[in-house]
């Protein structure tokens, strides 16, 4: 094995450019608030496979099944890698005229927030992703910033109501009084997006709101 570290300088930061948000979750690794869906279909799929043949393997306890349960291991820290690579590389592949890039802060949650929150906190995918975000997009001179994630799932991105009931879990849909009737995970992206802009005091961060209640541009390997 060649293991070869190569360093270089960072371009400087853009100047001018849009702002957009990503909301990650479990169905889709990543959203953005342009509505660039990434699934996390395939890597969900792969991820359980390779989970039950560990709980195989693990219950032999045998030389050979520790020696594979190690090749296990490391094939699937690659196969994982490189779905995310790729994930991000095909957002960045649309942030030509993007200057900064606001994804959620989960260390701002608390652990105790039940069941489904944890899981999504302790996700392995979730926890790199920003990771490679931030070094590939350093890269061109994007910058990564962070924001509280709290009530982006519940908040309409169109007039700023909160109520939880308004998000349908089972259709991936948000619904308010207001019309605004959008994909779920977009609607959080674009909150996490005006959420920012509202923070740094460029204007309340509204952007255009039109429905969008299907997803059109999934991209899943």
């Amino acid at each position: 094995y060649l293991n070869v570290s190569v360093s270089k300088d960072a371009p400087p930061s853009r100047s001018e450019g849009r702002v957009i948000g990503i909301d990650q979750g479990i169905r889709h690794l990543a959203v953005t608030s342009d509505g660039q869906f990434i699934s996390s279909g395939e890597l969900n799929r792969r991820t359980a496979q390779y989970r039950r043949n560990r709980g195989r393997l693990e219950s032999k306890g045998t030389p050979s099944s520790r020696k594979r349960l190690k090749s296990l291991g490391c094939r699937e820290n690659r196969f994982r890698d490189d779905y995310l690579h790729r994930a991000v590389k095909s957002i960045l592949s649309e942030c030509q005229d993007v200057k900064i890039i606001v994804i959620e802060d989960l260390k701002k949650i608390e652990r105790k927030r039940g069941r489904t929150l944890n899981r999504r906190l302790s996700n392995w995918a979730i926890a790199r992703f920003p990771e490679i975000l931030t070094c590939k997009s350093e890269e061109i001179g994007i910058l990564v910033e962070r924001e509280d994630p709290r009530y982006t799932s519940q908040k309409c991105s169109q007039c700023g109501k909160v109520l939880k009931s308004n998000r349908d879990l089972k259709l991936h849909l948000y619904s308010c009084s207001c019309g605004n009737r959008l994909n779920d995970d977009l609607n959080a992206a674009r909150n996490t997006r005006a959420n920012y802009l509202r923070a740094i005091g460029e204007g309340d961060g509204a952007q255009s709101t039109a429905p969008d209640v299907t997803v059109t541009d999934a991209y899943d390997w």
